[in-house]
């Protein structure tokens, strides 16, 4: 689905450029669209180290035997979002411990420092590092921020509004340095939402107002760098005199709230009495 031509190009010449083996083949998938050299070559290893895994099983088991299956949940998750900056991955039972140090020794020596750890404590795994209320909170429509602010998710039939409010934030005396923390903060919480609610299509930010545009610059930076940890394409405006900017977000599933949530048949998500 790569139509571009120069794109399609530059991709054939990245992999020609990487020694493979003979009679090895390659399909470089629509996921590879804006992929760095660096990061199709690791895939590339990955999935050399896993063939000559199924080919050694191959070569020496007795017949019948089992040579591949599809990963488990585990694997699976590792491979879609594991990446060489991870410090720690920790596991609460020893099976899940076994195959998280097996997904690690498939990856190449350098990509191998993440350290794996397995949680022993008298709290289960989620409650002691929060996931559980993190969770919960996907599901609320108000985010608080750290100094008193908070963003408002609201998705429609058309796009998602997020709305930035100062909260007491505004009360302090620097307004406007309080307005730019503010719009900050919402900068790289709004980042990290769409990612764990699954929002894609158009977005529309409506940030606090700032005088100072130097301030405006700042924040839209600020958007950028925190879009750049997402796997999905994402396209943004500059932030508009009204204070708004636009993110065009790809679509990668259905947002997370459909797969819990069913439409109310007596008020049909409306939902005020």
């Amino acid at each position: 689905k790569i139509e571009d031509e120069a794109q399609r190009a530059r991709l054939r010449e990245m992999v020609s450029s990487f020694k493979l083996p003979e009679g090895v083949g390659y399909i470089i998938r629509t996921a590879s669209a804006d992929i760095t050299k660096t990061a199709l070559a690791s895939d590339a290893r990955y999935l050399l180290n896993l063939w000559d895994e199924i080919k050694g099983r191959g070569q020496s088991a007795p017949a019948p035997a089992l040579v591949y299956k599809e990963q488990n949940i585990i694997s699976r998750f590792l491979r879609d979002h594991f990446t060489s900056d991870i410090q720690e991955i920790v596991v609460d039972t020893q099976e899940s411990f076994d195959q998280v140090q097996h997904f690690l020794k498939l990856l190449p020596v350098k990509q191998r420092t993440a350290k794996v750890r397995l949680h022993q404590g008298s709290q289960p795994l989620f409650n002691q590092y929060r996931v559980e209320e993190q969770i919960e909170q996907i599901y609320q429509p108000k985010v608080e921020l750290p100094s008193g602010g908070s963003i408002v998710i609201n998705p429609t039939e058309a796009l998602v509004a997020i709305d930035v409010n100062s909260g007491r934030t505004a009360k302090d005396k620097n307004f406007e340095e309080t307005i730019f923390l503010a719009n900050m903060e919402a900068a790289d919480e709004l980042a990290r939402q769409l990612r764990l609610r699954d929002l894609g299509g158009l977005i529309v930010v409506d940030f606090i107002d700032m005088r100072d545009q130097k301030h405006v610059r700042e924040v839209e930076k600020q958007v950028k760098a925190s879009m750049k940890r997402d796997k999905a394409k994402v396209d943004f405006s500059r932030i508009s005199k009204f204070g708004l900017m636009q993110i065009s977000r790809q679509k990668m599933a259905s947002p997370i709230q459909m797969g819990s949530y069913l439409i109310c048949e007596h008020c049909q998500g409306r939902g005020l009495i």
